[in-house]
């Protein structure tokens, strides 16, 4: 069972917002090696976008361009470590729009703020959310899935790629609207969830 549910884009944001003036004086830049900031674990969208532009970017600059998996908090914790670095360029940080605004409403003590914090500098690809599920669930589509859920909430379990994430805030308005009361397990990126997606330790996920 697979269902289209909304629109998933991805940015990469310059930390501090690299003045004209510092990159004027180092005409050099880059000089040294870039990071990249990514908030879940190897095996996810963003880290597979990382992988593929990393390379690209380093043959363009003529220097290293090293990924760093920093998962936590949703993107919470990549996006402070980001925002805390210093703002010369040097630090990019890959991060999902819809979850980093949504940050800013379902954690109103960030140690950042997304609009100060942050420059914006390219977005880097769209995607869509699929509602997938274990193939052995004895449903085809939405409506059989909310009748088994029904039936047997007790059998049914769905997880995301971490609290708070894009995909775990897109599974409970799933589950306003339908009524269901699935219990969510969170895993600490899309690689675990696949992985536990598919070994039967949840039946659904986006």
């Amino acid at each position: 069972m697979k269902l289209l549910v909304c629109a998933l884009s991805l940015i990469v944001v310059a930390v501090g917002g690299v003045s004209q003036s510092a990159l004027a004086a180092d005409a050099r830049y880059p000089n040294r090696p870039i990071r990249i900031i990514d908030p879940f674990p190897p095996g996810g969208a963003t880290d597979y976008l990382d992988r593929i532009i990393a390379p690209k970017l380093s043959e363009r600059f003529g220097q290293p361009v090293v990924v760093d998996n920093r998962p936590g908090a949703g993107g919470n914790l990549s996006a402070e470590l980001a925002a805390r670095a210093t703002p010369d360029g040097y630090t990019l940080h890959m991060n999902l729009p819809g979850g980093m605004a949504s940050g800013r409403i379902l954690f109103p003590k960030l140690a950042y703020d997304i609009r100060k914090d942050f420059a914006y500098v390219t977005l880097v690809a769209a995607g869509s959310y699929v509602l997938v599920a274990h193939p052995t669930l004895p449903a085809r589509s939405v409506s059989e899935l909310v009748a088994l859920a029904t039936a047997k909430p007790k059998d049914l379990r769905y997880g995301s790629a971490g609290i708070a994430s894009p995909p775990h805030l897109a599974f409970e308005l799933l589950k306003i609207r339908t009524g269901m009361k699935i219990p969510h397990v969170p895993y600490k990126g899309a690689g675990p969830l696949v992985v536990g997606l598919t070994g039967g330790e949840v039946q659904l996920g986006f």
